[in-house]
């Protein structure tokens, strides 16, 4: 019988015009279609995509499998702040419909933009020889109870037939067309090697129950020789090309869109929004082909290569001379030990002022850095009147208005999904080394802060969960930042939130923190930023790959001292033999409930990988007391404080005051540097520079 391995490469033969060839990598689909590219002699250029400001469930683990296969991987970011103008361009030049047909291509529209080989191969149709989505699952099941297993397999043949078919018919309205029809506005080939009938020959052979499964066995078999070594988990399973990038996430956007969701009726999903627009499109052809000349032209994605890059280490001294050129002026509140300061000291900023009422975290501020003042008061004092905040001001040496940048990051305990959520206003609860009521009303004493500084921009940071645990407050912090007045009737502010990752700005952690971006709208509209879509160019699109512990770590020099105290925490404590039960030098994040199944305890403990980054590293957990968190790859113990250092992209020479549980939290509360530093450069490239030479 001849091997799925050997069909596609003589498919690949048969097809390919040049040596030199892309491949849209993600699944095991597209990746075996690489192995037989490989196997055919071709030089492989990889690319991925994701979409600026959303997760992607893939990235990652394709740059693993590049990293793997030695293959050049390039990464291409889309931006959607002009999703509005690409729908329209999707439905009245393309001719799309249904939901899938505009998410997929939208993809594509921008990806093969950016493709520069002429040949470009993907995997895009073997999911039609399957039969793994939900209809035909329960067709199948339904036919188990009621037919023969011949009838079941005449009947399953029948139905990817039908499927397959379409892929030959360009009246379809399969994917692929649409597919194609990009690839042809570029100048491209996009070429399957499943896509043929010898393919759907060698699939028949098998049943339903065979060829259904998710991770795919059959394929698997095919390629086991090639997949021998490379960690299951590397490879994306069950993930659509739309959904693996957050697409369908960015799409929902489009339901408050007043330029696309424009009809009488509102529609509340996005899949009756696209097949309106497709019979809109019938109906009224000229008229929207008229509207299509007037949009924008297609944003230009980011791209970068793919490369696992070192971990660059700093000084303080290095942050003061970043500093000492002045580019824009900030005030920081809730600055806890300097995490955000350092990033804005290092894009260039004068820190003028920062607000900090926890006396452990002032000390650690002051020893790094002396020469700012620090505000003491609890930030409900600070902005009790606009008194109050113009004492404030005066310190600073501004007024009103003339602020560049004010940041803050309000306490996420009562938002974060590790806390116990939102408590009543009346209790009083632990904050660090003091105790305060009602927390989670801690953002809206950063919005009066705001509305009275009116600074130029604004940057608010919290955990994720903010927006959906804390979705009441979320909502009415961005309104109040938004209008002037109850009636909406006038901007303040245009902002819009995004949830960036540590590890995509050259931090060894992925640690995931939502921020807030916004821009005074007097200087939002001298530089076309006039809608809080169009504030979504500002967060910055990742400038580094995953950063691993190993890199990190690589050339850290400690003394015993350093290391000591962890080793006797864990020794002394139950958590030393939970520990113990963990497999050292994972290949991945290993947790005790995959060690010993059924295990329900210390959930979060977990060993990890020196190849990949660190998991989110924070305070219960990497508390020298504490009996979860994330401990070292090989050594027995938690990470000490030099590591943590390191791990969060801090200087080496950053100092730390208190007891050992007090600089853990110090470390663990802090927004990693290099990610403010990201949003730092980009709010001072794209807003405030453009802004100052305008008004010379």
């Amino acid at each position: 019988m001849t091997s799925l391995r050997n069909l596609l490469v003589a498919q690949i033969k048969a097809k390919s015009q040049d040596e030199s060839v892309a491949l849209l990598l993600g699944g095991l689909d597209s990746l075996t279609t690489g192995l037989a590219l490989a196997r055919s002699g071709k030089t492989i250029h990889a690319y991925t995509y994701e979409i600026k400001g959303y997760p992607s469930q893939e990235r990652a683990k394709v740059e693993q499998l590049a990293r793997h296969y030695g293959w050049k991987l390039t990464i291409i970011t889309i931006d959607p702040s002009d999703l509005g103008s690409d729908f329209i361009r999707l439905a009245v030049e393309f001719g799309c419909k249904k939901k899938v047909q505009f998410e997929c291509t939208y993809v594509l529209l921008h990806v093969l933009k950016c493709v520069r080989e002429r040949e470009v191969w993907t995997g895009f149709n073997a999911d039609d020889y399957f039969g793994n989505t939900r209809k035909v699952i329960l067709q199948q099941a339904a036919l188990r109870r009621e037919t023969s297993t011949a009838e079941r397999k005449k009947r399953f043949d029948a139905t990817v037939d039908a499927s397959v078919a379409k892929l030959y018919d360009s009246r379809s309205g399969d994917t692929w067309w649409y597919a194609l029809r990009v690839a042809a506005k570029y100048g491209k080939r996009l070429l399957d090697p499943y896509l043929d009938p010898s393919i759907r020959d060698y699939f028949r052979r098998f049943t339903h129950e065979e060829l259904c499964p998710p991770k795919k066995p059959v394929v698997r078999e095919a390629f086991a020789e090639e997949l021998a070594g490379l960690p299951e988990f590397a490879v994306p399973v069950g993930v659509r090309l739309q959904k693996g990038g957050g697409v369908h996430l960015a799409f929902r956007s489009l339901l408050s869109n007043p330029k696309i969701n424009r009809f009488d009726r509102k529609y509340s999903t996005v899949a009756a929004l696209c097949h309106r627009w497709g019979k809109e499109v019938g109906r009224e052809q000229d008229k929207l082909r008229s509207e299509l000349e007037t949009i924008a032209p297609l944003l230009q994605a980011t791209v970068r290569t793919s490369t696992v890059g070192g971990f660059t280490r700093y000084l303080l001294s290095d942050v003061e001379k970043a500093s000492r050129t002045r580019r824009f002026t900030a005030i920081v509140t809730f600055a806890g030990g300097g995490g955000s300061s350092l990033g804005y000291q290092l894009a260039g900023a004068k820190v003028l002022i920062t607000s900090e009422f926890v006396p452990e975290a002032r000390r650690t501020y002051s020893s790094n850095f002396p020469h700012c003042p620090i505000d003491a008061r609890d930030i409900r004092d600070l902005v009790r009147s606009s008194e109050s905040i113009k004492i404030f001001l005066i310190e600073a040496g501004l007024e009103a208005g003339e602020l560049d940048l004010l940041d803050g990051s309000p306490p996420c305990s009562e938002f974060s999904v590790a806390g116990n959520g939102i408590s009543s206003p009346h209790v009083l609860r632990s904050y660090s080394d003091v105790k305060q009521r009602n927390i989670a009303s801690l953002p809206f004493e950063f919005v009066k802060l705001a509305t009275t500084v009116l600074p130029k921009t604004l940057v608010m940071e919290n955990v994720p969960a903010f927006a959906t645990r804390g979705q009441e407050v979320f909502v009415r912090v961005l309104d109040a930042l938004r209008y002037i007045g109850p009636d909406r009737s006038s901007r303040r502010y245009f902002l819009n939130w995004s949830v960036l990752t540590a590890s995509d700005f050259g931090v060894a952690q992925r640690r995931r923190r939502l921020f807030i971006i916004g821009v005074r709208a007097d200087i939002g509209k001298a530089l076309g930023i006039d809608s809080d879509e169009a504030v979504l160019r500002l967060f910055p699109a990742p400038t580094h790959n995953a950063l691993s512990i190993r890199s990190a770590l690589a050339d850290l020099l400690q003394s015993p001292a350093d290391i000591w105290p962890w080793i006797a925490s864990a020794s002394t404590t139950s958590l030393g033999r939970s520990i113990q039960l963990l497999p050292r030098n994972p290949k991945r994040l290993t947790r005790l409930c995959e060690v010993i199944p059924g295990y329900t305890k210390q959930f979060t403990l977990t060993r990890c990988a020196w190849d990949l980054p660190a998991p989110t590293l924070v305070v219960t957990g990497q508390k020298p007391d504490g009996l979860t968190g994330a401990v070292h790859p090989v050594e027995d113990r938690k990470f000490t404080l030099p590591e943590l250092k390191r791990l969060f992209g801090l200087p080496d020479d950053f100092i730390l005051t208190g007891t050992l549980a007090q600089a853990t939290e110090r470390i663990c509360r802090m927004v990693p540097p290099l990610l403010t530093k990201a949003i730092a450069e980009s709010i001072y490239n794209h807003v405030l520079r453009p802004y100052a030479e305008k008004v010379k």
